[in-house]
């Protein structure tokens, strides 16, 4: 059942290893993103899947929710309401988490390539940010979907603590409300 997504994780940490070469850096970063969604896209929908029935129950009704479910489950219901079908629900979870994630490493990446200090080794960073990334959160976007969500928030406000921007005022509050939100 989840061989698929253990698979294209796997071969994204594998194709990590090509940025400790310059020249394969640029091509592979293209490849890694896409083995990357692979494994994240490619995860077990079905209702057998670990915790993907719980998940389901509470993000389909407020019925099942406790006194905890009020408080941590509030932002990734809302972010997923307007879709009927538990698995749209799970693929929409997983494409903002991605894109937030996508974000965030190219802010990453961009700092250490135009920054003075660590231009000359911009790819070795690269290759422990990429090989690193799949190792952590493919047991999340397995397994446990929301954490997966707050873990790409998470990546998101790192980018903009090590590359600020005019707009981190906001941001860093807001990604700080986000992840208590999504999964404390």
């Amino acid at each position: 059942m989840y061989s698929q997504s253990l698979i294209f994780s796997i071969l994204s940490i594998f194709s990590s290893f090509f940025f400790l070469n310059k020249r394969f850096a640029k091509l592979n970063l293209k490849i890694y993103a896409i083995l990357y969604s692979l494994a994240a896209f490619l995860r077990p929908y079905s209702l057998e899947g670990i915790d993907n029935e719980n998940l389901a129950k509470y993000l389909t009704s407020k019925s099942f929710w406790g006194a905890t479910e009020n408080y941590t489950y509030q932002l990734v219901y809302y972010l997923v309401r307007p879709f009927e079908d538990y698995r749209i629900k799970f693929f929409v979870i997983i494409f903002v988490s991605l894109i937030l994630i996508a974000i965030g490493i190219s802010r990453l990446i961009s700092f250490f390539r135009n920054s003075s200090e660590h231009k000359n080794k911009w790819n070795l960073y690269t290759f422990l940010i990429l090989i690193s990334l799949p190792s952590i959160s493919s047991i999340l976007f397995l397994i446990h979907l929301r954490q997966f969500f707050s873990f790409s928030i998470v990546i998101f406000l790192i980018s903009f603590l090590i590359k600020p921007s005019k707009y981190n005022i906001f941001i860093i509050p807001i990604c700080g409300i986000l992840v208590s939100l999504a999964h404390p």
